[in-house]
């Protein structure tokens, strides 16, 4: 791996729509657009091999986007636009990549959380190898993204649980939050050599300070 990298351009203007389906080949084109540091953690945080990068699923996944109005094409060059602009430049220049695991009493639910500078995309395992993303709103920050999704996480009846793994290219935690009967929260802080720092019943400030933490841009 190597220091240099390319990056899709830094989004400019609106997220519309927010919220974006992308089949397997698709999201293997626009991790394609990327290289660098951030970009390869982007592909191992996926799965995405190179079994996923050949020329032939390229070309199906950057033929998909055109037909959708999703990239452009600039001379030899074919290049996103819209919606899939912001979800190229997260996969290629995020800073911070956080796993998310769901667990109720419905079934277990699984997401990804990439945080790249200004823009942030929310992306959920679909059917067949495709994802759904959800574009961060830009007037809301990344803590009010990741207490949506503790709120959805905990909906409903019965004992619920968040886990959040989220990690920079050099350090890692992992972060879990149970909500009690009384409407506090359980959580705990479990570093990568197993230490584990539990704090029950905390309130709404304590959780919303952790999840900043777990959202801060590296130094």
């Amino acid at each position: 791996m190597t220091d240099t990298a390319t990056t899709p351009r830094t989004p400019q203007g609106t997220t519309e729509p927010a919220v974006l389906g992308f089949g397997v080949a698709e999201i293997a084109y626009l991790l394609s657009l990327g290289t660098g540091p951030a970009a390869e953690k982007s592909r191992t945080v996926l799965t995405v091999g190179p079994e996923m990068s050949t020329p032939v699923l390229l070309a199906a996944g950057a033929s998909s986007l055109l037909a959708r109005g999703l990239v452009r094409v600039e001379g030899d060059d074919v290049l996103p636009n819209a919606g899939a602009e912001y979800v190229a430049f997260a996969l290629a220049a995020s800073y911070r990549w956080t796993e998310i695991g769901l667990q109720n009493d419905r079934k277990p639910e699984f997401a990804l959380y990439f945080q790249a500078p200004d823009v942030s995309v929310l992306l959920q395992p679909a059917a067949l190898g495709s994802w759904f993303a959800v574009i961060k709103d830009p007037e809301a920050g990344d803590v009010d993204m990741l207490r949506q999704v503790v709120d959805r996480g905990v909906s409903g009846p019965g004992l619920a649980a968040v886990f959040f793994g989220s990690s920079t290219l050099t350090d890692e935690v992992n972060y879990f939050v149970r909500r009690n009967d009384d409407d506090s929260w359980d959580v705990a802080h479990v570093a990568p050599d197993g230490e584990q720092h539990r704090k029950p019943s905390v309130g709404e400030t304590v959780l919303r300070a952790d999840l900043e933490d777990l959202t801060r841009a590296p130094a």
